[in-house]
């Protein structure tokens, strides 16, 4: 990272340079400026120092100081969080630029970098979170993501967290996660509910499911048919076979849920060992006859 320094009221101050020039290159910045502006053998040898150091370079677009904003009572503390906050804002750009690329090994090392400056930053703890879970690292996902939770609650990451912990097989985190949802469900949208119920089947969560799919129904009803077809399968799953009839009847009653009533009719009776009477529905379901 090269830093470019911009001279204003501390121009005159070799101290206040060289202080300065000295704690980008501890922080790894490469400085490159204008070193014509001051005289003085104090100068001169720190010049000649920074020349021979071997720096840490990356490709980046260049940052400017501006010394004009710093009091020179505090000047080390305030240049000291001015470039935390460059390098946080840095490498979190490049974390996410990594992560769009499908770079996940590269976005992991940046956002780490971040986290390394500023162990409370909750955007940098999310993103770590949802590269793990996508990399199959859901152990390392739920530690990442609990972490931010700890911080701040936030409803994307108590979905990422359900997300991670049903993956993981951690059915008492995912159901503490959906609990600490509870308060916030009505902010939902019906696609969100239906994904979450989708996600309650696949850890074998039938109930939660169930309740998710009611929701997601009851906030928007083009998710009617498919999301009763579901729940015709949960309840099969179950062994509440009444029930799942009971879904049917909803499905052929609507013109568009036929198919997927032969389908779930069809399912049921092969949960109940009916094979020949399951290929019928099948059948028909997808126009065989």
């Amino acid at each position: 990272m090269i830093i470019s320094l911009n001279f204003t009221a501390y121009a005159e101050n070799a101290d206040n340079f060289l202080t300065l020039t000295r704690i980008l290159l501890e922080y790894g910045f490469f400085v490159d400026n204008c070193w014509k502006k001051f005289e003085g053998s104090a100068f001169q040898q720190k010049n000649l120092y920074l020349k021979k150091k071997r720096c840490f370079i990356m490709k980046s677009n260049q940052f400017v100081f501006s010394l004009n904003s710093f009091e020179t009572n505090n000047f080390m503390d305030c240049i000291k969080r001015k470039i935390k906050c460059i390098f946080v804002k840095y490498y979190f750009k490049r974390g996410l630029l990594m992560k769009d690329k499908g770079d996940l090994f590269g976005a992991l090392y940046f956002f780490k970098q971040v986290i390394k400056i500023d162990p409370r930053n909750i955007n940098a703890l999310n993103n770590l979170g949802v590269c793990c879970a996508e990399m199959g690292m859901y152990k390392e996902s739920l530690n990442y993501l609990g972490r931010a939770c700890a911080i701040k609650f936030d409803v994307d990451i108590i979905i990422n967290m359900i997300v991670s912990s049903v993956k993981a097989g951690k059915k008492s985190v995912a159901n503490y996660c959906c609990n600490k949802l509870e308060k916030h469900i009505n902010k939902l949208d019906a696609c969100t509910l239906f994904n979450l119920a989708e996600l309650m089947v696949h850890g074998k969560n039938y109930e939660r499911a169930l309740y998710y799919y009611d929701l997601c129904i009851k906030r928007d009803q083009t998710f009617k048919i498919k999301a009763t077809h579901k729940k015709g399968i949960c309840y099969v799953k179950l062994g509440r076979i009444n029930d799942a009839q009971t879904c049917v009847e909803i499905l052929f009653n609507e013109e568009q849920g036929k198919k997927l009533g032969w389908e779930l009719k069809g399912f049921i009776f092969d949960h109940l060992n009916f094979y020949a009477e399951a290929v019928d529905c099948y059948n028909k379901a997808y126009g065989f006859e």
